[in-house]
């Protein structure tokens, strides 16, 4: 959820030639943070071999 709402700022900010580097920065965590809880659940379900 907050990796679409923070994309979609970006891109609001981008075509309102508005400054996107902070927003660009928070994006790349949010998808870092999002990797992550998918790798964690991967391995959850792998370990209840699911």
């Amino acid at each position: 959820m907050n990796v679409a709402r923070q994309t979609a700022l970006v891109d609001r900010l981008r075509a309102e030639n508005l400054p996107v580097a902070e927003a660009e920065a928070l994006l790349a965590t949010f998808e870092d943070r999002q990797r992550q809880h998918e790798a964690h659940l991967a391995r959850a379900e792998a370990e209840r071999g699911t």
